[in-house]
């Protein structure tokens, strides 16, 4: 939908969902974005019009869980195998955007062949 090549910016993507979400107000809606939609500032806009969402994240996102300090989704202890889920995390540490959810899952190796990193994915 946009005339142009790479990543696009909040103000765009809001540009091209508002229509969209006006449009099928009626029904229930679940926005799922890759990590081209990864903003977590996406997620904020959304859920403040009652849009659920699941955005995968980079794994520079910082979250803090509770009162604790920021960190990034690289420095959790995720290894292939192993799957975990945060609640009511907290994003951005110049931010501070949520209370959201965070699942965390890095597929095992079968066969010799696996994922080269973890999926990090922020939801509703």
């Amino acid at each position: 939908m946009l005339s142009k090549k790479g990543s696009s910016s909040l103000e765009e993507q809001q540009r091209v969902l508002s229509p969209v979400l006006e449009g099928l107000k009626e029904y229930k809606i679940v926005v799922i974005g890759d990590r081209e939609f990864q903003s977590v500032k996406l997620g904020e806009w959304l859920w403040s019009r009652t849009v659920d969402f699941i955005l995968r994240q980079k794994k520079r996102t910082c979250i803090a869980e509770n009162s604790s300090l920021y960190q990034s989704l690289e420095t959790l202890e995720i290894r292939p195998g192993i799957s975990r889920f945060y609640r009511e995390v907290y994003c951005g540490k110049s931010h501070k955007l949520g209370s959201f959810n965070l699942a965390a899952y890095w597929k095992r190796k079968y066969r010799g062949k696996g994922q080269k990193e973890a999926w990090f994915i922020l939801t509703s």
